[in-house]
């Protein structure tokens, strides 16, 4: 209604300045066609029509609320404890909430290592990509042994960033993002808030390193994680002595095999069978010799924390030594590799369970 009274006041103002000018083409009716005639009965109706468009106006159709933002990203939904986390910017890289305006949509064109991958730019370029504040074990250098962890975490980033899935990047501080090898330095996320630097350091497969200002934006959050796994022994932190300030011991590595007694003294753990790769839904198992009538727990860290799922109770090993661990993987589990680490007396040890 408000529309009709607005065209009915543009005419009338249309007809008052007509009849200041020149009354005769719009007064009809009368002996007299004057301009007194003209203004008052033009007038009188533009006064009219303004007053009634003004009261038929939603009031707030005028401005919007400014607590209230719509933005064509408004359907997305994120909750980093829910497997079902969706997101329409997942599927369409080339649009970002507003509130991750600083992210860059690519796309995963060749994995390399845990740390490193190389991507499509929007603009159809290829880069390498080296994530920062990262550093996960060597499994492709040249002429150097491969490190433990190094194949998981490799294995990880394929999983969770494969070929041709689109993410995102934070690129470095302007001025930073580059490297000496002239790779883009980058934080990469899976989605806009979902970032893998963090996830990779929580599982215990990556240590917090190269921390050079100014990119060191998440420096207080990756270290937070890097805290959870190394106070539960996961990855990389299940080997004494092996993360160091300036990388990665491989003497640690050699001292704590050499420090390993056989399964039948009771003080080490050794996998029996485990089935560890499966689809959400499906039953997980994982048998341990430990010795005759030690305690053993185990813990399965999802991307939430720990699971509880009935069957990751503590038990004590059976008269042969042995423990079995068998649960459920839910069917909102979120795909990826995922520690599982078990405990016994002192030792512990750390396996991977991939769900697709």
């Amino acid at each position: 209604m408000n529309n009709f009274f607005l065209v009915l006041f543009l005419l009338s103002t249309v007809l008052f300045l007509l009849g200041l000018v020149k009354p005769s083409l719009v007064v009809r009716w009368g002996s007299k066609r004057n301009r007194k005639t003209s203004v008052l009965v033009y007038g009188i109706a533009v006064v009219f029509f303004f007053i009634a468009f003004g009261t038929t106006t939603p009031q707030d159709a005028a401005l919007p609320s400014p607590n209230k933002v719509v933005s064509p990203d408004a359907k997305i939904t994120h909750n980093k404890t829910n497997a079902n986390t969706t997101s329409t910017a997942d599927k369409n890289p080339t649009t970002i909430p507003s509130a991750s305006a600083n992210l860059v949509p690519v796309v995963v064109a060749k994995e390399t290592d845990g740390d490193t991958f190389h991507v499509t730019m929007q603009n159809g370029k290829d880069e390498t990509v080296r994530m920062l504040l990262i550093d996960t074990p060597e499994d492709v250098k040249p002429g150097t042994p491969v490190e433990p962890f190094s194949l998981e975490a490799a294995k990880y980033c394929a999983t969770r960033m494969p070929i041709g899935k689109h993410i995102y990047l934070e690129e470095g501080n302007p001025g930073y993002t580059r490297d000496k090898y002239g790779r883009l330095l980058a934080f990469a996320y899976i989605t806009p808030t979902d970032m893998y630097n963090e996830d990779v350091v929580k599982i215990g497969l990556a240590r917090v390193a190269y921390i050079y200002p100014p990119n060191t934006q998440h420096l207080s959050v990756l270290e937070a994680d890097q805290s959870y796994a190394k106070s539960r022994q996961i990855g990389i932190w299940s080997i004494p002595g092996y993360v160091t300030d300036y990388g990665y011991n491989m003497a640690a590595v050699g001292s704590a095999s050499k420090s390993t007694t056989s399964p039948s003294s009771g003080s080490a753990i050794q996998v029996v069978s485990s089935n560890l790769s499966m689809t959400r839904g499906d039953q997980a198992s994982i048998t341990v010799h430990v010795g005759t009538g030690v305690d053993g727990s185990i813990e399965v860290d999802y991307k939430s924390g720990p699971s509880h799922a009935s069957g990751l109770e503590s038990q004590t090993a059976d008269a042969n030594g042995n423990i079995t661990w068998t649960w459920y993987v839910g069917t909102k589990t979120i795909p990826g590799n995922w520690s599982v680490v078990i405990s016994a007396g002192s030792k512990s040890i750390t396996r991977m369970l991939t769900v697709k």
